[in-house]
């Protein structure tokens, strides 16, 4: 009798031990069997975030500038910086591109990489590569676009990029350059790349698939570190078992001082990055815990769900011009004074207008006018006694 196979497949469609994951399964590589017990055991882990999202959507938006396929008005929807940061994108990889103008090259982005000889499967969404670039007699190049605020490990010692380098260099052959642009990096660190010979795939193959055998294996050991923050670990917090009950391994506020003085710096570092954690965790909590009050009614004794701060919305520009114009030119300002920079300029707060124009009760009439009080969104609130 056939034993099934174990499937390493996540609910997001990624193989446990993709590509982006491999830095954290080499630092603890119980992670991948956890994150595996966990989602069968039917608990849901949100990994989503705000910076997650927008990365997405960056990356989206680069691919379509580059296929001629541009979603103008979720580009037009970006804040400036986003805009900048998108376009830099675009210009560095075409910029690399035209390096092989001369030669029949291929371009492709978005690319799906067979891994399954390192022992990645390919899952729904697959190993991608955000742009791969094959030329004849070169070999290829892979470029990976970071939009993230954290500095990632250069090419040469990158783990993601190099296991992409390796997908393309078996199925292509030939060298392989691996390029991370960065554009929220400083100057340096923006545009990094390293080129892999062909003689060097070798060592890679049994790197990756020395660190995906020990993270699928049943004995795969957790390993509790600044990895866990660093990383972005979604079982960090109670899910993990290394972190149940942490705050208990922390001094009180009353003897934490004296204690720090007496750490040397490297064990500093760690209980630093320890409390820096559990407050991630504690935030993170406090959240999960507002929401379930306001969306689930939950009473906690103390506090009540009230409405949130409200703020003032005004959505249609011809109204600022229409009203304010005329006295901002009065005061020497030209229309574009009026407006946030941006395609199409964005229309500025009711307290910019007041620092602007002045506090008279001409504006504040104004204002009270063009712009609507909106309530903010239901939050938990203590109750005062």
């Amino acid at each position: 009798m056939k034993v099934k196979p174990k499937s390493w497949i996540s609910k997001s469609g990624h193989d446990y031990c993709s590509p982006s994951t491999l830095p954290l399964r080499a630092a603890c590589a119980g992670s991948a069997r956890l994150l595996r017990e966990v989602e069968r055991n039917g608990i849901l882990i949100d990994n989503t975030s705000d910076a997650a999202e927008r990365g997405r959507l960056l990356h989206a938006l680069t691919v379509g500038c580059l296929e001629n396929n541009l979603d103008t008005e979720a580009f037009n929807a970006l804040s400036d910086e986003d805009k900048q940061q998108v376009m830099w994108s675009v210009d560095r990889t075409k910029e690399i591109i035209d390096r092989f103008k001369e030669e029949k090259y291929i371009a492709v982005y978005e690319e799906q990489i067979d891994l399954t000889g390192v022992g990645i499967s390919g899952g729904i969404h697959g190993s991608r590569i955000d742009a791969l670039i094959l030329v004849p007699g070169y070999g290829a190049v892979v470029i990976d676009w970071k939009f993230g605020r954290v500095w990632v490990t250069n090419p040469k010692y990158n783990l993601q990029t190099k296991a992409y380098a390796w997908g393309v260099n078996q199925n292509y052959g030939g060298n392989v350059e691996t390029i991370i642009l960065q554009p929220q990096s400083p100057e340096g660190k923006d545009y990094m790349s390293c080129v892999i010979a062909e003689d060097q795939f070798d060592e890679i193959g049994k790197q990756i698939k020395g660190i995906v055998e020990r993270a699928k294996s049943d004995d795969a050991p957790l390993v509790r570190g600044s990895h866990c923050n660093e990383l972005f670990c979604p079982l960090r917090g109670s899910i993990c078992p290394l972190w149940n009950k942490s705050l208990l391994e922390i001094p009180d506020k009353n003897s934490v001082a004296t204690y720090f003085e007496t750490l040397c710096p490297a064990d500093r570092k760690k209980l630093y990055e320890h409390i820096q954690t559990i407050v991630h965790v504690a935030t993170h909590c406090e959240t999960t815990i507002k929401k379930l009050c306001v969306e689930h009614e939950l009473e906690i004794d103390g506090y009540t769900v009230t409405d949130g701060k409200p703020h003032y919305v005004c959505d249609d520009p011809k109204k600022i011009i229409n009203r304010l114009l005329p006295i901002a030119k009065e005061k020497g300002l030209e229309e574009s004074d009026l407006f946030i920079p941006a395609i199409p300029p964005q229309i500025k707060s009711k307290s910019d207008y007041m620092k602007l124009l002045g506090n008279k009760k001409q504006i504040r009439d104004i204002l009270d006018e063009i712009y609507v009080k909106v309530i903010g969104d239901k939050t938990l609130k203590r109750i005062k006694e």
